[in-house]
């Protein structure tokens, strides 16, 4: 079977402006430690590359509950790998599926509206 392509929430924040990727950095790294996930490596999530524009109009719009979530989830399940898809949906919610012994895939249905940059709104 072959393995789908992937990209790190770490190189998605590099395609953001400096001072908005810095910001974000530090707006989520406060949001782990509060849920006691500040050990987890969250940049290292991968993305799935046919929802990377997805991640990205997520983060841009700073809508990171879900990373919370899916850090608390491979936490609990003891995963130090995460991919991540993105549905559309009708409501926002996400489903994990422990693939193996290291590796969470977390799909993320979101509404098509929640998609959209907030100057597009």
């Amino acid at each position: 079977m072959k393995e789908s392509k992937t990209i790190r929430i770490e190189e998605i924040l590099e395609e953001l402006e400096k001072e908005e990727r810095n910001n974000l950095e530090i707006l989520i790294d406060e949001c782990m430690k509060s849920i006691c996930c500040e050990d987890i490596d969250w940049e290292a999530f991968q993305v799935y590359l046919p929802s990377k524009q997805d991640v990205k109009t997520l983060l841009e719009n700073q809508e990171i509950e879900y990373l919370e979530v899916i850090a608390d989830e491979s936490k609990s399940r003891d995963c130090n790998c995460v991919k991540i898809s993105i549905m559309h949906a009708k409501e926002k919610y996400i489903q994990t599926v422990k693939h193996n012994s290291n590796t969470l895939i977390a799909i993320i249905y979101v509404p098509k509206h929640e998609l959209l940059t907030k100057g597009e709104e």
